[in-house]
């Protein structure tokens, strides 16, 4: 199965959760590995935001929306040379074998306002 994902959000959006809810939704969505990444920058939410929209362009991909799993467990990490990975675990990995993907192509942007991700599947 080959498919492709794509989501836009508003930062914004991200920093109200991050201020409201901090540790709650931190630690419902994204991994330690991409915590430790996206916190140590100046402004943590562009980067928490692409992710997020990352994580949702690759249920996209895979035909499914929010609640087909824990977001936390498709996490978008750093390739040396700073080119954005899938690793999916637990039931999103499960998701993406049964459906026969093997290979995943991401794209992260942001400007001051949004952020964006197109995700391919493979």
């Amino acid at each position: 199965m080959a498919g492709i994902g794509v989501d836009i959000i508003e930062i914004n959006r991200i920093e109200r959760l991050l201020s409201k809810w901090r540790g709650k939704f931190t630690g419902r969505v994204f991994s330690d590995r991409e915590l430790e990444y996206c916190m140590k920058k100046k402004r943590p939410a562009p980067s928490l935001a692409a992710r997020f929209a990352a994580k949702e362009a690759a249920l996209k991909a895979m035909g499914r929306g929010l609640g087909a799993c824990p977001l936390k467990e498709i996490e978008v990490i750093n390739q040396p040379g700073g080119k954005p990975k899938l690793v999916l675990t637990g039931k999103a990995r499960e998701l993406a074998e049964d459906l026969g993907i093997s290979c995943w192509q991401v794209s992260l942007s942001h400007s001051k306002s949004h952020a964006v991700a197109v995700v391919m599947a493979e």
